[in-house]
Order: C-alpha cells, then structure tokens, then sequence
C-alpha cells in the first residue's frame, strides 16, 4: 500500500528492475530549486502532451488513450517539428529521476533500439534501474501520486469557456483580455510551497521549522489538510453550539471521516 510510504516518507521499492524511488524532504526541494515543482512538471507537461494528442483526429498514429504507451509517444514525437519542446521535456524527466533515484543525471539515459525505455545506473555499483515503456506511465502515476497531484484533474481544461457571439477582431481582443485577467488572478490566489509551510507551522501551535522542513511533500499537503480539517469542525461546532447561528449539528461531517488517508489509485 503506498499511502503506507507517503506518509511515513520511507523510499518507495518498486522492484528489482524498476529500482527504488526516494522522496525528497521539502529543505531539498528548496535547496534543489524545486520550491514550485518542477520537479513534477514535467510529468504533468507530458500527461497533457499526451492527451491532446491522442484526442486530435489529425494525428497520424491514431492512437486511442493508454493504446501507445505514453515513453513510446514521447520518443516518437521528439522528432515532430511542432513538438520539439518535449525534446527539453525528456532533458526535465532525466533531471527529476536523477533526485528521486539519487543517480547522476549523466547515468541516465533513453534506450529506443533493442528496448524502449531509461536506464538508470549508479556509481557505486548497485543494481541498474530500468523504467520500461510499459511501466513508464506506472512511474509517472506515482510521481503524480507522491506529490498530490490528481491526474484527472490536471487533463480538465481550466481555462473558462468564452462564447463569440459576433466573431470580430474587438470580441476577441476582449475575450483574450478577460482570460489573460482569470489566469493572473488564478496565479495570485494559489497556494505555494511557503504558503503551506506557514500554516503548517502557525496554525496550531508553533512547529519548529526543522520539523516542517524535514517533512516530505505529500507529509507537507497532508498536514496542512488534516490542521485545517480539525481547525473548520472546531468552527463548526462552536457554531452549532451558539444560539445566535443556525447550524445542524447532524449534518456536520466529522474530523474523522473528513482527514481519512486516500488509497494510492497506483498499482
């Protein structure tokens, strides 16, 4: 079970071939550069990549989603003049999996002759690790997963649907104003990493920042979820308490049921 992992922050064995994945703590995140994730993104640039082109009917390999697997597509196409940014995807992934397997990013490398996939060697001699292209999509579902990211929820098309109703030059130039606004306002609004560490530290009584920062992410979002799951239900009572609010008590969801741990949809 990889909730087991995640929240106890132990690294992740996956097997003898696939080797083991360790979770950075968020100081290493910080030190690393990564304080936004980009550690993840491009797995998530990859997962987008993907679906769009595996729903265009214009694409040559006609592939239907999860039919090709998804290293497959990215080396096929590397070499397409309109995807040549997934070239510098495949440079990111190599950098991410170089901190997760604590591997130099010299030893790794695609393989597209005999096999298809990334090996991964380690200077002190253990055991090669070897993401193939079956198990490439497992890989990245579990980096996704280690970081809260949800996987459906990155494929949804966040941006608000504008309708033309005239079609003009004017209507447009409005309708990309607006959605350039929505966005920058979406940017101002969203939590980062120092925004979770401060309520993580504060809420509740002061937690030492050593503590928050030897925590690993996935620690970090649960933490940040469960303080503020206890901190809304005390809010709640107190309402349902007080005689100048009405509030049912009964339909109020208890603490319990509310910071229960999610199964890992990986498997």
């Amino acid at each position: 079970m990889l909730e087991n992992y995640y929240i106890t922050g132990l690294p992740i064995k996956l097997g003898d071939t696939l080797g083991t994945i360790y979770q950075p703590t968020v100081e290493e995140l910080i030190k690393l550069d990564m304080a936004n994730l980009e550690i993840v993104n491009p797995f998530i640039i990859l997962e987008k990549t993907y679906s769009k082109l595996c729903n265009e009917e214009s694409f040559d390999l006609k592939c239907k989603y999860d039919a090709i697997p998804i290293l497959d597509l990215m080396m096929l196409t590397s070499k397409k003049d309109s995807l040549e940014p997934i070239n510098l995807i495949s440079e990111q992934i190599k950098k991410s999996l170089s901190i997760l397997y604590k591997a130099d990013i010299k030893n790794i490398e695609y393989m597209n002759d005999i096999k298809i996939g990334i090996l991964i060697k380690f200077d002190d001699k253990k055991d090669n690790a070897f993401i193939s292209r079956e198990d490439f999509g497992l890989v990245s579902d579990l980096i996704l997963e280690m970081f809260c990211i949800d996987k459906k929820s990155i494929l949804k098309d966040d941006e608000d649907k504008w309708v033309e109703n005239t079609g003009s030059d004017r209507e447009r130039k409005l309708i990309e104003h607006f959605k350039e606004k929505e966005r920058k306002k979406r940017e101002k609004e969203a939590y980062h990493l120092c925004d979770y560490m401060n309520v993580v530290q504060n809420i509740d009584g002061y937690v030492p920042i050593g503590e928050v920062l030897k925590m690993t992410y996935w620690q970090l979002i649960n933490a940040y979820k469960t303080k503020i799951q206890f901190k809304n239900y005390d809010e709640n009572l107190g309402y349902a308490w007080s005689f100048k609010y009405q509030v049912d008590a009964n339909k109020m969801k208890h603490w319990s049921k509310e910071i229960k741990i999610q199964t890992s949809t990986v498997k």
